[in-house]
């Protein structure tokens, strides 16, 4: 037995090391709920980290989601390679639908 409390000693030290290591979620939008957000795609209305509302114009290799203004032209564009970081607000079907 006194090895089985000994492992699990050193478990708890280990799990103790890891969980102050992680990084900090400070700063992090909540989601609502602790479902795991849906991840934007082409014709989802979203809001980027700087709380702009845009229209998922493309997404290029897995890698590049490119963005523009919802009543704007392509001429208004901009990229994120950081897809956690945009809130979908609608997604392309619900726009659609609320047409």
């Amino acid at each position: 037995m006194g090895t089985q409390n000994g492992a699990e000693g050193h478990a708890r030290e280990r799990l103790l090391a890891l969980s102050t290591s992680l990084p900090s979620t400070q700063g992090l939008r909540p989601t609502g709920s602790l479902k795991r957000r849906r991840r934007a795609w082409v014709g989802d209305l979203v809001e980027d980290e700087n709380g702009r509302e845009a229209i998922v114009t493309d997404v290029t290799a897995g890698a590049v989601w490119t963005l523009r203004t919802p009543d704007a032209l392509l001429a208004d564009q901009w990229i994120t390679t950081d897809p956690d970081s945009l809130l979908v607000l609608k997604t392309r079907a619900q726009r659609i639908a609320s047409r």
